[in-house]
């Protein structure tokens, strides 16, 4: 990407910012996995591989959009294995049973779990759905999120550019929550992971005021293909369009 297509995607950007469509969709299910995840303990990156699970079962079988518990937490307990994290099956069920039940997710002593061979029969039953939702995936688990992307180029530009610390936890977390809502639409499987970081990192550069001249070549040889500008802006379209249904969903709530 040369200076040229930088500048004119920026100037696109700042000229079109606030001009974002309303038709992408947040499904219920996906906020749940969020949310519950979160409740689980869930890395963010556990979460992200969630919600490309259930997009792509989603996609796949009709019929569970309503399902609000079993898929849920058989892609979460799919993505905890992926990702190794230590967090045990009776975890997930638990949370699931008292969320849905008394709101008592979290551990203390008046929070009365069910009988230990009830919760044997609930993970039992994650299990099968958990062997259901593989099959309908064609047991293809393996997935990228743009999440280690972005956080690797920020490593690389605080080196060259000598951002502080305070700005870099600025743009670190900003792009968490940036990612984190656009993988709750399922527009996020319709493109590489690379390029949603590409989005991702030229947005930072637009609302943070990045010096681009000492990151232009990173960006070169780290997007490459990715950084297409058409491409770009139509991920950071659609980024914004999640973001603004994201806020008008909290506000309701």
């Amino acid at each position: 990407m040369s200076d040229s297509d930088v500048s004119g995607l920026t100037n696109d950007f700042s000229n079109c910012k606030m001009n974002v469509s309303s038709d992408l969709q947040i499904s219920e299910g996906a906020l749940v996995i969020q949310e519950y995840g979160s409740i689980i303990g869930c890395p963010m990156t556990t979460v992200a591989k969630a919600l490309v699970l259930y997009h792509r079962f989603q996609r796949l079988v009709e019929g569970h959009e309503d399902d609000l518990i079993c898929v849920p937490a058989a892609v979460l307990n799919i993505s905890i294995q992926l990702c190794d994290d230590d967090i045990k099956a009776e975890k997930i069920v638990l949370v699931f049973y008292h969320k849905n039940m008394d709101k008592k997710v979290h551990e203390d002593s008046n929070r009365e779990d069910p009988p230990a061979d009830k919760i044997k029969q609930m993970i039992k039953s994650l299990i099968k759905v958990v062997y259901f939702v593989c099959r309908v995936l064609s047991f293809t688990l393996d997935c990228e999120i743009a999440h280690k992307y972005v956080f690797g180029y920020l490593s690389k530009f605080q080196h060259v550019a000598k951002f502080s610390d305070s700005e870099i936890v600025g743009f670190s977390t900003t792009a968490a929550k940036l990612l984190s809502t656009f993988y709750l639409c399922q527009r996020c499987i319709q493109y590489e992971p690379q390029a949603i970081s590409a989005a991702c990192m030229f947005f930072l550069y637009e609302y943070f005021d990045m010096n681009i001249s000492k990151l232009l070549p990173i960006m070169n040889k780290e997007f490459g293909e990715y950084a297409e500008p058409e491409k770009v802006w139509n991920i950071l379209d659609d980024m914004l369009s999640v973001s603004l249904i994201s806020t008008k969903i909290a506000l309701a709530v």
